[in-house]
């Protein structure tokens, strides 16, 4: 409680006082405005007061003053603005005409002010988290104000994508990251700010080449299909397709990593034979009993054997 009085200074006189209550947890304050009298006091007149808040006046009338006791002269209420940093201070006064006489002396108007600080809980936002197409956001936290927080160091996940930070506007401009202070005192939505992964397809001739190079090596983003395929060359074998381990891909294989295709051959029937410098086609017989035969081969090709003369 706070409050300010007026006294005449003499012995037995009256005295007004202006009585402010405030609690902490509320946004209302209560005041009453009370004079005491320890004598009779002669006045048969309306006299006229008034009460003021923070500049605010929040009560004015005329009253009867005259008799002896207490008198309550008025009691209210007013809406406290709090401060979000935890304090409010607030000045008072209150004004009355008095033209009061008791034991053989008169006095005229009477006033007094005075202010008084209240504190209470500093005001709370809420920063929350939204992973944006991705899953694992960090749970909401609460800024106090005028207190710095750290940001969850918390990183959501997305399939095909890397998280880059945190975003206010939700436009792909990074703001923070994880781990960074968050100095604002309001109320916030964070989003996830991602960039789509691109990925290394190279694929590996064995061999053989594209364009005079073992490797050929395409840049594709993740979900797309890998579109249409190189075709390499090697001397006397046929080129059968690209493959991850024992599967054969398409152009419609879409890619989620980085990968590598293995290309596989088939040898040609006819052979070639270097002599002096100069290659010669050969085939190549077999003798038996007295007779040539071609000599046959078998070659497993996709899981199956197929004939192939050598």
């Amino acid at each position: 409680m706070a409050s300010c009085s007026w006294s005449s200074g003499l012995t037995n006189a009256p005295t007004l006082t202006l009585n402010i209550y405030q609690n902490s947890n509320s946004n209302t304050g209560t005041y009453s405005l009370v004079m005491k009298r320890p004598g009779r006091v002669t006045s048969n007149d309306q006299k006229e007061f008034s009460v003021t808040i923070n500049g605010t006046k929040v009560k004015s009338g005329t009253t009867l003053i005259g008799g002896s006791g207490d008198l309550h002269i008025t009691s209210g209420s007013w809406s406290v603005a709090k401060n979000p940093n935890g304090q409010t201070t607030f000045s008072f006064s209150f004004y009355c005409e008095l033209g009061l006489t008791w034991g053989g002396h008169q006095t005229g108007n009477a006033s007094g002010n005075g202010s008084t600080t209240i504190y209470y809980p500093k005001a709370t936002y809420t920063v929350s988290y939204n992973a944006n197409g991705g899953s694992n956001a960090p749970s909401s936290q609460t800024k106090t104000y005028g207190v710095t927080l750290k940001l969850s160091s918390t990183v959501p996940t997305r399939t095909g994508y890397t998280f880059q930070g945190w975003s206010t506007a939700n436009d792909n401009t990074v703001e923070y990251r994880p781990g960074n202070n968050y100095t604002t005192n309001s109320n916030v939505t964070l989003y996830a700010v991602w960039k789509l992964n691109i990925y290394n397809v190279t694929f590996d001739c064995a061999g053989g080449n594209i364009s005079g190079n073992p490797t050929q090596i395409r840049q594709i983003n993740h979900g797309s299909k890998i579109g249409t395929l190189p075709v390499p060359v090697r001397n006397n074998y046929t080129f059968l397709g690209w493959y991850s381990n024992d599967t054969k891909i398409d152009e419609n294989y879409t890619v989620t990593q980085n990968i590598t295709f293995i290309a596989k051959w088939k040898m040609n029937t006819v052979v070639y034979y270097k002599n002096n410098g100069i290659y010669e086609l050969h085939i190549p017989f077999f003798k038996v009993n007295n007779s040539w035969f071609i000599v046959i081969m078998y070659v497993k090709v996709d899981n199956k054997w197929e004939r192939s003369i050598i």
